[in-house]
Parts: structure tokens; sequence; C-alpha cells
């Protein structure tokens, strides 16, 4: 380990973070190492100083040279600061730019960190026209063109696919943005499907991955029951055609109703791209409990009553 390294550590063992922070820095002139740049994030979080501890962590997560331990606990400070402490602080976009990459590491989005990620989304500058726009929008061929420019900064963030997959997200604002977009693409989907060419497979995998979690699915306007039902109909009768189109016509149907009937008439419909999420919920998970009943030894038969005092307690 560098000298100077080494000093900044026992340094910051011994509460002297001004002495540790000075030996960090200049360890980091000899070299930039990844251990140089999360001891100083870790002086500045001593410090409370959030600018300092963001910049390096991400300096520091850009060497893929941290142990997931180390990322889920920058996240966790990050949440307990929170979104609104990070914008006061001038480092959200930096904060933003590392969750960007931190979404690599396994069950970095769990429900603790889950309002942190949802607020990295919903800071984003275009979120709340894109929401005003889709919760009154009038779904028209106009509209249908100006779709993928009034939604990339939304459809093109790989935050929002991990965290719709991850977690369902309590969020009323959130959930009229979904919903909106959800309307939006069964319209497409039935009276414009070349349009679908501009929303990303990914992208629709995961928001259907929301729906079923929430069953959302269950909750339909009129004419969104009628464009879902028109879109089964259509995937039930034809066969072939372009694997990526199917794929997302396929996601869109399952934002209205399970999956898992509509893929088992697909042939090959597992070899279809990025479904594989979508798939494992609604079609694999299913199989795989079923294979486990099997396996279960039942003590008894099922009965239609309980014990005494439980029965009279409820009645």
């Amino acid at each position: 380990m560098n000298i100077n390294l080494s000093l900044a550590q026992k340094f910051f063992d011994l509460g002297d973070l001004e002495s540790a922070r000075a030996a960090c820095e200049a360890s980091l002139l000899d070299e930039a190492s990844p251990e140089g740049r999360f001891l100083l994030a870790q002086i500045y979080i001593a410090a409370e100083d959030p600018k300092g501890a963001v910049s390096n962590m991400l300096l520091a997560l850009d060497s893929n040279a941290l142990d997931s331990i180390h990322v889920h606990g920058f996240i966790a400070y990050l949440s307990r600061l929170g979104w609104p402490r990070l914008e006061k602080e001038n480092c959200a976009d930096m904060a933003r730019k590392f969750l960007a990459t931190a979404i690599k590491t396994p069950d970095s989005i769990n429900k603790q960190s889950l309002a942190l990620f949802v607020d990295s989304v919903k800071s984003l500058p275009d979120f709340h026209t894109a929401l005003a726009w889709v919760t009154t929008l009038e779904i028209n061929d106009a509209a249908a063109q100006s779709a993928q420019l009034r939604l990339k900064d939304l459809i093109y963030n790989h935050v929002l696919w991990a965290v719709l997959a991850a977690e369902i997200i309590p969020d009323p604002q959130m959930e009229d943005l979904l919903t909106g977009i959800r309307s939006l693409l069964l319209e497409l989907s039935v009276t414009a499907p070349e349009h679908l060419e501009d929303f990303p497979i990914g992208f629709c995998t995961a928001l259907a991955t929301q729906f079923t979690m929430t069953e959302f699915i269950y909750d339909l306007t009129e004419k969104d029951a009628s464009n879902g039902n028109q879109l089964i109909a259509s995937l039930k009768s034809s066969a072939g055609g372009d694997p990526v189109e199917t794929a997302k016509r396929l996601c869109i149907a399952a934002m209205v109703e399970s999956i898992r009937p509509l893929v088992c008439e697909i042939p090959d419909f597992k070899k279809l791209p990025d479904l594989d999420p979508l798939i494992k919920l609604q079609v694999g998970d299913p199989e795989e409990e079923e294979e486990l009943d099997a396996t279960l030894q039942h003590i008894s038969g099922a009965a239609d009553h309980g014990p005494g005092p439980v029965q009279h307690q409820y009645e």
C-alpha cells in the first residue's frame, strides 16, 4: 500500500480528518487508486461533506474495483441523506451518475433504497413535463409521432428500467405516468404499430414487469381494455413476424393480463429478445411453484372447518 495511503488510514482511524484528507490526496497524486478514492469518500462522509463523498465514490466506482458491500453501503448513505439534501449540496447530478452505474451491482435496488432511485428519476428535468403530457394526452397520429421525442429521457433511462423490474413503486405520480404510457402503447399497438419501434424493448419489458407486480393490470379504462382485447386477439391469431416487434406486443399485452396464456401459443417464445425477466415472473415462477408443490408431503386433505376457538373468534 502507498505510504501516504497508510498514513491516511491511520489518521482516519484516530479521527484526525484533516490530516487524513491531506495524506489521502497526496497518495492519489502518487497513484490514482480506487482504494484511495474510497477512503477519501469515507473521510468526506465523516466530515459531513456529501459533495466530496459523492465525487470520490463515483470515481472509485468507475474503476470497477469496489465490492458490492461498499456500493450497498454508499447507497444506504445517499438514502439517509435523501434527494432534497443532495440537490441542496449541489451533488444530485453526480449522485444520479453513481446510481446509473450502481444498478449493475446485484440487489442495489431494494425496499430501503427504492425511494432514492425513484427520486433520481423524478428529479429529471423532463419528468413533470412528460407526466403532464401523457396524462392529458389525446392519442392521435400527431401524438404518436411526438411520443418518442417527449418521453425519450424516461424510456431510455436505464435506472428507470431497473427500478420498474426490481420493486413495486408506491408513488402516485409514477403510477399516473406509467398508466398514461400504457394507454399510449395500447393505442399504438392497435392503430399505429409502426410507432412502437420508438420504444425500446428493455423499457417495454420492465414496464410490463412492474404492472404484473403491482397488479395494475386490473386497473384499466374502458378504452385500454378494448385495445388490450384487440391486441390479444391479434397476437393469438398471428404467427411468425419480426421477433422484436412480437416481443414488444407481448409486453404490452402483459400490461393488461398475464402473459402466460399468450406466450405458450407462440412458438419459441423463450427465444424472443429481452423477455427473460417477464417470462421468469409470469411463466417460470409458477412452473417452479408447481414443481415444488409436487414434492411436498400433504399431511391431510383440505377441510372446511377450523379449531373451535379460532372459529368462534372469527364468527
